[in-house]
């Protein structure tokens, strides 16, 4: 064998290792496709196995009609195996449109993924409970999920319920409730910003605001980029009556573009708190020609911390009319 030409085999080798690189990059443009078809396939066993035992007792009562009516062989087979294929489409429909479900993205996807499908009891309280919450209706919601909470479930499925029962005792006006299950489905693995920032929410709202301090830098550690996360933690160091530091929160988000118009309203309300007036109304006003999206709930709130910072007396008498005038906010996450 010459030492300068390359070996049979080498040269095998080479070729297919040529072919695996021009063919690498057609198996990474159908992968999507790939997982979904294997996302549908488990699915499609997993319900095939939870209507077996009703197809089996369907074949056991057909054999005793066919027996009894002493029918022919030909309509036995037909309503067999016609009522057997049912089952077994049922089961491919219901595959289908989970995987339908996992292909439209949203945040309630994205948390509950996998778990709770098919047939099984806990996945029916489960939707049940869902539908319950998201019809604005937590205690029926609640009523499923403490259900669901004494079944034997994996870590993923704890995680998902808990965030989810966090939610109803959001709803319900309980934030100590609410921040422990939020913590928990942290704890038990849920991959979600959004658990991090609603569980400090409601430690803002129990006035726990240390803990509240605490998460939000849990969720700055890991996704830096988070919209709400300066703002935020600005609110959380209002309501702590630190002006300085929200300031500086506020005018961080501000500076990179998150949440901008909010960032600017919440520099009003810190100025105001330090009573500095007239750069409170600067930055009201900045607050406005930007598209402040609550102005009713803004001026509650504005009105609220001046009183509690004691120059209720120096704000202009027309925003203490027009708060006067405005119906409450929803709430004030984010939103006044």
């Amino acid at each position: 064998m010459s030492g300068g030409e390359p070996s049979s085999i080498k040269r095998i080798v080479l070729c297919a290792a040529a072919s695996l690189h021009t063919y690498v990059p057609d198996f990474y443009a159908y992968g999507d496709e790939m997982i979904n078809f294997i996302y549908f396939f488990k699915r499609f066993l997993e319900l095939a196995r939870a209507v077996l035992p009703l197809m089996l007792f369907y074949v056991f009562v057909c054999c005793l009609v066919c027996v009894y009516f002493e029918s022919d062989i030909h309509t036995a087979a037909f309503v067999i195996f016609g009522g057997s294929a049912i089952f077994f489409v049922s089961a491919a429909a219901g595959a289908f449109g989970d995987m339908l479900k996992l292909r439209v993205r949203n945040s309630d996807t994205e948390i509950i993924g996998g778990h709770f499908g098919g047939f099984s009891r806990k996945a029916r309280l489960f939707s049940s409970g869902f539908s319950s919450l998201k019809a604005n209706r937590p205690d029926d919601a609640l009523e499923d999920f403490k259900e669901i909470e004494n079944m034997e479930l994996s870590d993923g499925e704890r995680a998902v319920l808990s965030f989810y029962t966090g939610g109803c005792y959001r709803m319900m006006g309980y934030p100590t409730n609410a921040a422990n299950y939020y913590s928990k489905a942290v704890e038990y693995g849920l991959d979600s910003d959004l658990a991090y920032v609603l569980a400090a929410r409601c430690c803002v709202s129990n006035g726990c605001f240390s803990e509240a301090m605490e998460l939000y830098g849990k969720l700055l550690e890991r996704n830096p980029m988070f919209e709400y996360i300066y703002t935020d933690m600005g609110m959380c160091c209002l309501k702590s009556s630190d002006p300085d530091k929200a300031l500086e929160y506020f005018e961080r988000s501000a500076k990179e573009g998150k949440n901008y118009s909010f960032a600017l309203g919440g520099c009003s309300l810190a100025y105001l708190m330090k009573k500095d007036i007239d750069k409170s109304r600067e930055y009201f006003s900045k607050a406005l020609v930007n598209n402040l999206s609550d102005i009713n709930g803004f001026r509650k709130y504005y009105c609220s911390v001046a009183e509690a910072a004691g120059c209720f007396d120096l704000i202009d008498e027309h925003m203490k009319k027009a708060a006067e005038e405005a119906p409450s906010p929803d709430n004030e996450e984010n939103n006044f």
